[in-house]
Parts: structure tokens; sequence; C-alpha cells
């Protein structure tokens, strides 16, 4: 869970004002070249349906008494990570063409954990989703699928592990011995060592992990630190990496000063909070400048006081 968030400011000091100031005042764009929205969703679809349907084609669980449902499932998941399908019920499809697959007999790994977040009677028991997700976590891991892949998977088993039994000494140990965030993690890892990967993706799959971590002061920043270089070394040039960094260093700022009211903040804790703003000031006022569609990053750089 996140920390409160309640900042009252202590004696006004010029070093807070240039902070808001610069959070908040207008920056130029940079007049570089960019990638146009629908070259971008082109490139995004291009990817995902690569990873995705093109691997089930060359070494998928494949047969023709379910390719057709599967094939469909798979792309509209693909689908879903690049477009905006709010007047389509993409999640109605990838459970029904999964569910169809299942049926007759389809056990692939991909399917399998499709069918798991998608297709399964939500009249099940949280232990039954757990073990679903579980279980296909773990096919995947021993499967052709990419890295990315097996990371959404583990992502998704841990979320829902944490939802049917809670965390620390209340989860059984045979749940423990998983280490399913740790697969998660490491998937992650490696995922992002592909410079094929649009930025885009490669934003979503890091920021979806950074907030499960959001409430762990030490774990958070050493997730960013194991992420950050990759990032910056595959895709330096996209606004998403520096708004990703910039989101980073706002949520360390407030790890580092604490939940509380101002007057039980520590000098250490102003200390870093201020440190940890003017790092994410200057990866934000970055990636402004790259991008043609300032709108998240105007709502990022505006709440770095105010969240």
């Amino acid at each position: 869970m996140k920390l409160a968030r309640t900042l009252r400011l202590p004696a006004a000091t010029s070093f807070t004002l240039g902070l808001i100031v610069a959070l908040f005042s207008g920056c130029k764009k940079s007049e570089s070249a960019v990638v146009s929205s629908d070259q971008n969703i082109q490139l995004r679809y291009a990817w995902n349906s690569a990873t995705l349907v093109g691997v089930y084609e060359k070494a998928g669980s494949k047969n023709p008494a379910w390719d057709p449902w599967a094939k469909a499932a798979l792309v509209e998941y693909a689908r879903s990570h690049c477009l905006k399908l709010t007047n389509e019920p993409w999640s109605k499809i990838i459970a029904t063409n999964c569910a169809n697959a299942v049926r007759a007999g389809c056990d692939d790994p991909m399917i399998e954990y499709l069918y798991g977040r998608f297709s399964l009677d939500q009249t099940n028991s949280r232990e039954v989703f757990f073990e679903a997700l579980r279980k296909a976590a773990q096919d995947l891991q021993n499967s052709s699928y990419p890295s990315i892949r097996k990371f959404r998977a583990f992502l998704h088993a841990g979320i829902q592990a944490g939802c049917t039994y809670g965390y620390g000494t209340n989860v059984p140990p045979r749940v423990e011995h998983l280490r399913l965030w740790d697969s998660a993690v490491q998937n992650l890892q490696e995922a992002i060592q592909d410079k094929t990967m649009p930025a885009e993706d490669a934003y979503e799959a890091c920021h979806a992990l950074l907030e499960e971590f959001s409430g762990s002061k030490e774990a958070y920043r050493r997730l960013f630190d194991t992420l950050e270089p990759a990032l910056i070394k595959n895709w330096p040039n996209a606004a998403s990496t520096w708004l990703l960094k910039g989101a980073a260093h706002i949520e360390m700022a407030w790890n580092g000063r604490g939940g509380g009211y101002a007057n039980n903040v520590t000098d250490e804790g102003w200390k870093v909070f201020f440190a940890e703003l003017a790092t994410a000031e200057k990866a934000l006022r970055k990636s402004w400048e790259m991008s043609s569609n300032s709108g998240r990053i105007s709502r990022r750089r505006s709440t770095a006081f105010l969240s």
C-alpha cells in the first residue's frame, strides 16, 4: 500500500520554490523527428504479434482442432497492448476464444495463462485462480515464449498470491517457496535486454512491476536500480524512459520523506526528499522535451508535490 502523502512545507526555501516553478513552468519541446502515433501503433502491434502469434506458429502447441481459437485470442491480446479498445469487448473476445481452445484440448502455455486471466468463471475461489495462474507461469517458464510473456505470467501469479493469501507471515511456505516475484523480476530484466521491444512496451512492463513494489522503500530502489541501466542504454531517446525515471524518483522522494506531517519529517528525510525531486524534475523535463503527446508527462510533473 502506498504511503499517505500529506505535505506541509516548512518555512519557505528558495530550493523548494525553485523546484515548484521548474515543475510547473512550460518547456519548449524538441523539434527533432518523432515517430507518429499511427507508426508507433503499427510497430507495437508488429512486435506484440511476433512475440505471441509468431511464437505460437513456430513453437506453440498447435493443432487444427484449436488453432483458429488460439490464434484469435493471441491476436486480440496483441491488439490490447497497443490500442485503446474502449468500444470493443476485447477481454470477452480473449476469454471466449481461450475457452473454446481449451475445450478443444489446447494445452499451449500462453493460452493456459490467458485462460486463467480471462476465461475462468468468477465464481471460482481465490485459490483456484491462484493455482491456474501459478501453473501457467511455470509452464510458460519452460516454453519457447519470450521473457516478456513469462514476466507477465509471474507478475499476475504474484498479484493473485497476494489477493489469495495476503503478505508476510500469512503466505503459506509452499507459496513462498515458489519465489514468484523473483521470477517476475528476472524475466523482466531479461526482457528489457531486447532492443527490438518498443519503448512503450518496456515502459509499461517496468511501470507495472515497480507499482507492485511501491510500498517497500528498499526493494523499490533496488528494483529500479536494476532496470534503469538497460532502459537508458536501449531507449535513451524515448520519452517514456525518462518518464519512468522521473516517476520512480518521485516515489523514492516520498519513500525517503515518509508519510507523516512536515513537523515529523527528519532533516535527513527532507534532504532525501528534495534531492530525489531534483532528479525527478530533470528526467521529466527531458521526457517533456522529447514527447509529442505530453498529457501523461504534464500530469506526472504537476503531481510531484501534490500527490
